[in-house]
């Protein structure tokens, strides 16, 4: 768990040669894998798990930035989208910026796929 925590990109063959140094023992890469992802899932969370603290933290943005607008679209069970203008970021864009309109998204990787 420590190597892992402290070096989350680890790859699973060092992580395999650093087992045999260490602990004499010989695993197999996909015992490896197994391993990372489980410690991954005990240190992060599940992506459930994950996705439960967004509320916590719209609530904590809306608190901490007043004036700051956040939404999000759920359907249940699923999560769709999340909006964040925060409002020195409107300010900014009221006071120096041109008119313009632009929307853009983040590429999720990994379990849930999208944009």
């Amino acid at each position: 768990m420590g190597r892992i925590k402290d070096d989350p990109k680890i790859k699973k063959t060092k992580l395999q040669s650093e087992i045999y140094r260490d602990l004499g023992n010989e695993v197999s890469t996909n015992q490896c894998y197994k391993a990372k992802r489980n410690a991954i899932t005990l240190i992060e969370g599940t992506y459930a798990q994950q996705y439960e603290k967004l509320w916590e933290y719209c609530e904590g943005v809306r608190k901490t930035n007043i004036g700051s607008t956040m939404m999000m679209k759920v359907d249940p069970p699923y999560f769709e989208r999340l909006y964040v203008c925060l409002d020195a970021c409107k300010q900014g864009f009221g006071s120096g910026c041109r008119p313009l309109i632009s929307v853009d998204g983040c590429h999720l990787k990994g379990t849930f796929q999208g944009k």
